[in-house]
């Protein structure tokens, strides 16, 4: 019926064939059919499964609709449309984590990711229920404080994933292997930005900055300046400079080990709510910042603030045609 009533859309599935790597989005909107998460827990006959879908816009989920087999309930909704348990609207628990925290678990089938795993099982009070999908479904529902699974497809969390946005919840990615190339996490800061970590195996990561089509500098604009100093410092061990601290200019920039600058944090606090508050923004560096801003707009992208000279050189904030931010800059003569 789906097919039949959105012929243009692409359909994904559990019970697709396998091919030999990832199905490529070519649609605007698509959907994503779990028709049992939870399969063994089916075939066992324990109530703990789901029906999931999840429509889906350029690739990312916007709405799911998950049927909780266990209790006879349909949980439904998405960012802008709130997140509906049954009869009630629900957001996620704001409570504090803590070794009370009920989380919804399921151990890795890599053994080399235990260490991570039990991380979580010395913190929190663990619930497996064998269904990925609940898992997730249950923190947007306000009963878990928490999911952390290892062993997901897309189809596992598709439908979730906006349930738990929806609710105010996150979704972020565990630490992880690529691979031999190296090592990922997704972390969020006290403000909720998303950073994304990187551990060296085969392939080393960024090896060139500061030349024309390599990243020139990183920069966050937060309304909690201090917490988030806070964070990246200790996290990653990095010192700090303060280049202003004045209520109309209050910045500080992140070092590396050998006192050079790495990335810079910026007071927004009393900046009106829009552009990319809160959120990582990167400055690729161009040899013609005009002619570049002008390739934006060619292949459908925006200026959103236009090229100005600076102090710091050059610099001008586009946005590809997805509508993501990034910034252009060409250094000082």
């Amino acid at each position: 019926q789906l097919r039949a009533s959105f012929p243009e859309d692409q359909m994904f599935s559990e019970e697709l064939p396998e091919g030999d790597g990832p199905i490529e989005v070519v649609s605007r909107f698509g959907w994503v059919l779990d028709p049992i998460d939870g399969t063994n827990n089916f075939a066992l006959g324990i109530p703990y499964c789901a029906i999931a879908l999840a429509l889906i816009e350029d690739g990312e989920p916007v709405y799911g609709v998950v049927y909780d087999l266990a209790r006879r309930v349909l949980m439904h909704g998405g960012p802008g449309y709130g997140m509906h348990d049954g009869e009630r609207e629900t957001r996620v628990s704001t409570a504090t984590p803590n070794i009370e925290t009920l989380v919804g678990f399921h151990s890795p089938s890599n053994k080399s990711l235990m260490p991570a795993a039990d991380a979580v099982l010395s913190h929190f009070k663990i619930r497996g229920l064998g269904s990925a999908t609940l898992h997730l479904a249950y923190v947007a529902a306000g009963m878990f404080g928490g999911a952390v699974d290892f062993n997901v497809k897309i189809w596992d969390l598709a439908a979730a994933i906006p349930l738990c946005r929806a609710a105010g919840g996150q979704v972020r990615a565990p630490v992880g292997p690529v691979a031999d190339l190296g090592k990922q996490a997704v972390l969020a800061d006290p403000a909720g930005a998303t950073v994304g970590v990187w551990e060296e195996g085969t392939f080393p990561g960024f090896t060139v900055l500061d030349e024309p089509g390599a990243p020139s500098w990183f920069e966050i604009h937060t309304r909690q300046f201090a917490p988030t100093v806070a964070y990246y410092r200790d996290v990653f061990g990095l010192g700090t400079e303060v280049i202003g601290d004045s209520d109309e200019f209050r910045y500080t920039t992140l070092l590396g080990p050998d006192g050079s600058q790495v990335a810079g944090i910026m007071d927004a606090s009393s900046w009106p709510e829009q552009g990319s508050i809160g959120t990582w923004t990167i400055y690729w560096e161009v040899e013609d910042i005009q002619a570049s801003a002008a390739t934006v707009e060619r292949l459908g992208g925006t200026v959103v603030h236009a090229p100005q000279d600076t102090p710091y050189g050059w610099m001008a904030t586009v946005a590809d045609p997805a509508g993501a931010e990034f910034r252009l800059r060409t250094g000082p003569a």
